[in-house]
């Protein structure tokens, strides 16, 4: 039962970290590092030394606007 809460507690601080932009349910390479455990520059490392894993929509860049819609 304890087993059960917990992980029910991590799903629902993963899905609160999930953000719809541009029409595709997305996390913050920042969320990611603290779920991993690891530092940004360690993903966006991993990330370059592996493009061909990704599909072509999967890696993308917020603009200005899009990044300061959710910092607000």
């Amino acid at each position: 039962m304890i087993k059960n809460l917990h992980t029910l507690f991590d799903n629902e601080i993963i899905i609160d970290k999930i953000y719809h932009i541009r029409g595709h349910k997305t996390m913050l390479a920042n969320n990611l590092t603290k779920l991993y455990h690891m530092e940004t520059s360690v993903l966006n490392q991993s990330v370059n030394r592996n493009l061909k894993w990704f599909l072509p929509d999967f890696i993308f860049q917020l603009s200005e606007s899009e990044y300061s819609s959710l910092t607000s």
